[in-house]
């Protein structure tokens, strides 16, 4: 059965790959036929496209702070638990089998194995749902701390911990319990990532604001969730891996924003490539996602500056704008600049704040991209990749 299981998963993630490269594939084409019948005017579709390279931080995802002048920059920790002791949680699960979390020192096992987790305690032991080496086909699977937490002095909460992990036909979930764990708040937590995608680094540092459920409770429970029941996927309960260590419950600082994507044109309302032609480009918007990760609102604007290999050639602020505790937003700045010469190009920005920002090391973003004489891609590197010539050839580039 396990064989059986293993021969589906490999050739349906071949398929899925497949599948998501011959999308990329129709879009371009789609793209090509409409800047043609435009002439030489630029495009303006009003769908999304290919993204091109870019910085890129999920939500809630950032680097630990380092100290700061702030009223919070010296964080409480409420409490902690670095998975050394098996005892501290409770491990179970809702399908009715044995594919469990185990809590140890081994690393994933199955037959698409995720490296082990590189977390700061990792020598005294994780926890790992290795869903890939289980592959039962019905996976809900819960670790719940075993004992509570007393954040009844805190007004504001937020769970901290390391995690490795990628992504396939599958969700996770952080439970949040304010009675011992009769009742329980669903969290999603990893919620932008799609099939293969992973933690973008080892350990990925993730903080998540529990502050609604967890806020001022003295008996406050903490469980993380693998979910992939049968039924819910089309090819569930068998994906990779989940690793999490180094849990913690603190207080936010009070100050501390970041940019979480930088695009270099909207991809919403607009394509956005990785190379365009000359003859095509339209002029560059520059799309910033920002986020407040700090317990007070901030009033802040958003700087960039567009270089063409050396040469500066744009730059601009954005207006002042306030984001609430907790919140994301979006900033657009319409540069009216438009490329008028071949080239690498490179926006960058950064976050301007007059608070002291307890990590500004996320405060910045950069995204690339290229004008050539006749090419269209949804890549801004062309070495060893066929893109498409704006007469719609495919052209191997080496």
């Amino acid at each position: 059965m396990y064989s059986l299981c293993l021969i589906w998963q490999y050739f349906y993630r071949i398929h899925n790959q497949h599948h998501k490269q011959s999308h990329m594939n129709s879009k371009l084409l789609l793209a090509l036929f409409l800047g043609a019948s435009a002439g030489l005017t630029a495009q303006n579709v009003n769908t999304q496209g290919p993204q091109a390279m870019r910085t890129k931080k999920n939500n809630f995802v950032h680097q630990t702070a380092a100290p700061a002048a702030s009223a919070f920059s010296n964080r409480v920790e409420i409490w902690s638990n670095d998975l050394s002791v098996p005892a501290d949680w409770v491990i179970s699960n809702q399908s009715g089998n044995t594919d469990n979390w185990v809590i140890g020192t081994n690393g994933p096992a199955g037959g698409f194995p995720l490296a082990d987790i590189l977390s700061t305690t990792a020598a005294n032991g994780y926890a790992l749902f290795d869903s890939d080496l289980l592959c039962s086909g019905n996976q809900v699977a819960d670790l719940t701390m075993a004992n509570s937490a007393d954040c009844s002095s805190f007004p504001l909460v937020v769970l901290e911990f390391q995690q490795n992990y990628r992504r396939f036909d599958d969700s996770t979930f952080v439970f949040v319990s304010n009675d011992g764990g009769t009742a329980w708040t669903k969290y999603t937590v990893n919620e932008t990532f799609g099939n293969g995608d992973s933690s973008p680094s080892n350990p990925e540092k993730v903080k998540l604001n529990i502050s609604p459920t967890a806020g001022f409770q003295a008996n406050v429970k903490v469980r993380f969730e693998f979910w992939s029941p049968t039924g819910s996927f089309t090819a569930p309960g068998c994906g990779y891996a989940w690793m999490i260590d180094d849990v913690k419950l603190v207080t936010p600082p009070d100050h501390e924003l970041l940019m979480t994507t930088l695009y270099h044109g909207d991809p919403v309302a607009d394509w956005e490539y990785g190379t365009y032609p000359l003859s095509q480009v339209d002029s560059i918007n520059v799309v910033a996602i920002v986020r407040n990760e700090g317990a007070i609102a901030q009033a802040a604007t958003v700087n960039y500056a567009i270089t063409r290999g050396a040469t500066a050639v744009n730059s601009g602020v954005s207006p002042v704008f306030t984001i609430q505790p907790f919140t994301s937003d979006t900033i657009i700045i319409a540069t009216g600049y438009t490329p008028d010469a071949t080239g690498s190009y490179t926006v960058a920005a950064d976050i301007s704040s007059p608070n002291t920002d307890i990590d500004p090391s996320n405060n910045t973003g950069t995204s690339d991209f290229v004008v050539s004489d006749f090419v269209y891609s949804g890549l801004p590197s062309l070495t060893g990749t066929q893109a498409w010539t704006y007469s719609g050839t495919a052209a191997p580039f080496e």
